[in-house]
């Protein structure tokens, strides 16, 4: 799935695809902890359970924080950019660096199914957070059986539209890079499932539209 072919994961498949669904849930929870003590920037009001549940909603529309880069969910998302640079993203996908780190066999190319995967866990990490119960509930497995077509989505439509865009795929695997455990700067050498009701086609072109001044 990653760079080709996850044959040399067998082994540790299930180690390898939970370490996603992990890392994922980590995330996330980290940013809910940010904000119940960041008292500068985030208000009483939306440090309350209310206001985190609000958070979650918001950061999981089109053009919300759990996808993009650079969210906006106004108009439906048009002004968002960045899709799949998200820190939520960018994390899932370090975490899939580093399990690849000093591997003996090698594979070419963008890890196409990396990050479709790392898209699809952290669709599932906030939907953990806005449907539990209790915070003592733990998350759904993420099992191939269950999240596959959901994976596939991701692949067909953000993933997809990103490989037409080499020089953006540059800039999103430096800054995945970034969220390694150890990163050393170095220089890079199903169908018709629809799409995730988080993704939207993202302009790339002199005809993006213009955001409107404040």
């Amino acid at each position: 799935m990653a760079h080709g072919s996850v044959r040399r994961w067998s082994p540790g498949l299930y180690d390898w695809r939970k370490g996603f669904a992990t890392t994922a849930i980590e995330a996330v929870q980290d940013e809910i902890d940010r904000r119940l003590c960041d008292t500068v920037n985030v208000s009483p009001k939306d440090r309350t359970p209310n206001g985190i549940r609000r958070w979650l909603d918001e950061a999981t529309k089109i053009g919300g924080e759990a996808m993009w880069g650079q969210p906006n969910t106004e108009n439906h998302g048009i002004y968002a950019r960045l899709q799949l640079q998200s820190k939520f993203v960018l994390k899932v996908l370090g975490f899939h660096l580093d399990s690849i780190e000093g591997s003996v066999v090698k594979h070419p190319g963008f890890p196409v199914g990396a990050l479709a995967m790392a898209a699809a866990a952290v669709e599932r990490a906030f939907e953990h957070f806005i449907n539990r119960k209790s915070k003592k509930e733990n998350p759904p497995p993420f099992s191939a059986r269950l999240n596959r077509d959901l994976t596939v989505k991701w692949r067909n439509t953000a993933v997809a539209d990103l490989l037409k865009h080499p020089r953006r795929l540059e800039e999103l695997m430096e800054c995945a890079e970034g969220y390694m455990a150890n990163h050393k700067p170095s220089a890079r050498d199903y169908t018709n499932l629809g799409a995730s009701r988080m993704y939207r086609r993202e302009p790339m072109s002199s005809s993006d539209p213009a955001r409107p001044e404040e």
